[in-house]
């Protein structure tokens, strides 16, 4: 697969240069023009394509609320059914309801896991397939079954570790207490994907993995700015539709939320093609 850059006329621009003979004011006005230019050629890069990112993130945000309301409805049903003495009622629990009540509790955490892997699985599968048609889209690559494949595979080994990750904080720590943390471990989490993705896609391995991987790391201090940008620019705006509950304004912050993801997700993948490392030799798939 080639892996050329989104937008061909930015090849001129590297936010990794720095000139020796340049003053320290100079570089940083160089690098604050270049991420003044990514945005604006990203802009005018906009085509009809948006639209169908949109309805694909759209698509997979509905596809997975469904698959966790039949999970939901699925344990619901089956706590339901359990059969308990009456609390009620004082009596003492024979050994007989004692030995039914565990096998009852154990069968429905079997079933309780086994819906939840799944549902885990699912989720991985449906955004795998949104996500890998969407990025496609982005990067003006082909969409081809082996990517996805390939797809499919990096992300049920990236999500599920962030899924593990995830869940075992939420159960350690109070999510009212901790909500700029776990603010941050999700900002993290976008950030690493995002930076995987725009180098995978165009060439599906583990070389382009680890660039990707690396790049967010080693070039964190160039991501930051355009990344703490594009958040406080979101909810900056998204502050202006939550002034009315009205249901005009929640469906336009839903169009909203779609439309910019949409863009930011162009930009931040022509800034992450900016600042990557050149390789010497070709990735390979």
């Amino acid at each position: 697969m080639s892996n050329k850059p989104l937008f061909p006329k930015a090849n001129y621009l590297n936010l990794n240069s720095q000139n020796k003979g340049m003053g320290k004011r100079v570089e940083q006005y160089s690098y604050l023009f270049s991420l003044w230019t990514l945005l604006l050629q990203t802009l005018k890069g906009i085509r009809i394509w948006i639209v169908l990112v949109i309805l694909l993130d759209f698509l997979f945000y509905a596809g997975a609320f469904g698959i966790m309301s039949l999970a939901a409805k699925e344990i619901k049903g089956s706590y339901d059914a359990l059969t308990f003495p009456d609390p009620s009622i004082a009596q003492e629990i024979t050994e007989a309801e004692a030995a039914s009540m565990l096998a009852q509790m154990k069968s429905f955490r079997n079933m309780a896991v086994g819906v939840l892997g799944m549902v885990a699985i699912a989720i991985i599968a449906w955004w795998s397939v949104c996500k890998g048609i969407i990025w496609s889209i982005t990067l003006k690559e082909k969409i081809q079954a082996a990517t996805l494949w390939k797809f499919f595979m990096l992300n049920l080994a990236w999500l599920g570790c962030w899924m593990l990750l995830i869940s075992g904080l939420a159960y350690a720590i109070d999510l009212s207490q901790a909500a700029y943390f776990f603010l941050a471990v999700l900002g993290l989490f976008a950030l690493l994907t995002a930076s995987i993705y725009t180098f995978f896609i165009p060439s599906p391995s583990f070389a382009s993995f680890r660039k990707g991987l690396s790049t967010s790391f080693k070039k964190f201090h160039l991501l930051l700015l355009p990344a703490t940008f594009l958040f406080l620019a979101y909810v900056l705006i998204a502050k202006l539709f939550m002034l009315s509950a009205h249901i005009a304004m929640q469906i336009g912050l839903l169009l909203f939320t779609l439309c910019y993801v949409a863009v930011a997700r162009s930009y931040l993948a022509a800034v992450l093609q900016s600042i990557a490392p050149h390789n010497e030799e070709r990735l390979k798939d």
